[in-house]
């Protein structure tokens, strides 16, 4: 008679638990990290169409508002968005403070994943692109060298960076 012993069926559920569990674990960490890069592919996106809408209304002209910029907002709940930096007509642009104020959110807010916040390292809470250049204003100032936004996981020691320079350049770690 031929068969399995108890223990020999024992052994091959242990090893099929821990091969299970392993799985499972590793699985849960690729899903974090996809969420982080797809934050931040979302935040260079919308960087980048800040920066190109502001190339684009130096060649346009309104009589109601005056556009003097294109930025991004990023709030302490998370949540990032477009704006337009607005000065009342027919003032000029030397008016415009470069940061977000309540009546030029141009979007919905976007939120970062559930499970990732805004790290201790962001150190900017808007960015600014002004024409024609476009010049860009980190928290309202065009001194402030590099402005870095940090996106870090709330249950495990993962982050990602995006950085933007004073010449507007957007690079991501």
């Amino acid at each position: 008679m031929s068969g399995y012993t108890l223990i020999e069926m024992l052994v091959v559920v242990g090893i099929l638990a821990l091969l299970t569990s392993i799985t499972v674990l590793y699985g849960r960490t690729g899903e974090e990290q996809v969420a982080l890069f797809r934050s931040q592919a979302e935040i260079i996106g919308v960087l980048n169409r800040a920066k190109t809408l502001s190339l684009q209304i130096y060649f346009s002209s309104s009589t109601v508002e005056k556009v003097c910029g294109y930025g991004v907002h990023f709030d302490t709940n998370n949540t990032f968005f477009l704006f337009k930096d607005l000065v009342n007509f027919p003032a000029d642009c030397s008016t415009a403070n470069h940061q977000y104020d309540n009546n030029e959110q141009m979007e919905s807010p976007r939120s970062l994943s559930k499970n990732l916040q805004f790290g201790n390292e962001t150190s900017v809470t808007d960015v600014d692109f002004v024409p024609p250049d476009p010049k860009t204003y980190l928290n309202s100032s065009s001194s402030f060298p590099t402005a870095t936004i940090s996106i870090q996981s709330k249950t495990t020691t993962a982050k990602v960076y995006v950085k933007i320079n004073q010449g507007g350049q957007i690079t991501s770690q």
